[in-house]
């Protein structure tokens, strides 16, 4: 596998873990939460969103509901953050609106408001970044030094087996009284 492969590995795998926990603990998977956003979108009348409420009544466990419930509330709160932070990135007002399924005005409203959130959301991003090339530069470090290990352990395991052969070779078949024992 190679460093490329690794996010995509990451992402699996992390993938699995939330469908299995999501599995276990009747939560709704971020897939299912995607294709009811999704369906949402689509209910553009008043005939089509009694047919999704219907459907979401008859899907949704108890569990599932309160769930979402709470999430879109953390969700709301924290969204004069997101959209800061959204913002200081570059994107354009329209741009995260469109994203979020809300208008250009409440954005604008939001960014207005939130003039000091959006400064603090810059100097965090930047912080973030330096982190994040740190983490990088780290996780790299680390993946040379297990390959590095993982070569001087093959070289140590060759360089053994060539030994054994050797003093078979050499001392006919009996092994010098300060030779390691097998361990291959």
């Amino acid at each position: 596998m190679s460093t490329n492969d690794l996010p995509a590995v990451i992402l699996d795998a992390l993938r699995k873990y939330e469908q299995e926990h999501a599995a276990a603990n009747s939560s709704p998977t971020v897939a299912r939460l995607n294709a009811l956003a999704q369906s949402y979108d689509r209910a553009t009348t008043d005939a089509h969103r009694e047919n999704l409420a219907a459907e979401v009544a008859e899907e949704l466990s108890l569990a599932e509901a309160g769930t979402i419930r709470r999430a879109a509330k953390a969700v709301e709160l924290g969204m004069p953050g997101i959209i800061c932070r959204a913002r200081a990135t570059g994107m354009e007002p329209n741009e995260i609106a469109r994203q979020l399924g809300a208008t250009g005005s409440y954005v604008r409203r939001i960014l207005r408001e939130n003039r000091t959130t959006l400064a603090e959301a810059v100097a965090s991003l930047r912080v973030a970044g330096r982190k994040f090339d740190e983490t990088v530069e780290k996780t790299r470090a680390a993946v040379e030094a297990a390959t590095g290990e993982a070569a001087i352990d093959e070289q140590a395991t060759t360089a053994r087996a060539w030994a054994r052969d050797y003093a078979r070779r050499h001392n006919g078949g009996t092994r010098p009284t300060n030779a390691e024992p097998d361990t291959d």
